[in-house]
């Protein structure tokens, strides 16, 4: 299983324990790497942020994982960051 494969099945797992209806992050290295939750502990501990970003991960890769990345949390809003080369 590749380091990609294994995240989105980590992605899969975890999705059993979110609540839906929050924000969810998808992206590369940039959003993987952000500390979404840190950040907003302490400026407002009641919104809910999933970060499903994946270090080196491309557009292909976003669409193959748009399941365990997005739909499967039913987000209210959602932030993608790609990077431009």
């Amino acid at each position: 299983m590749t380091d990609w494969e294994m995240k989105v099945h980590n992605f899969m797992c975890l999705n059993k324990f979110v609540k839906k209806g929050e924000i969810v992050f998808t992206g590369s290295s940039l959003c993987e790497l952000f500390p979404i939750n840190e950040m907003l502990q302490n400026v407002e501990p009641r919104i809910r942020v999933y970060n499903r970003g994946i270090g080196g991960d491309v557009t292909d890769g976003l669409l193959e994982r748009m399941d365990e990345s997005i739909f499967d949390l039913e987000p209210k809003k959602g932030v993608h960051q790609h990077r431009h080369k």
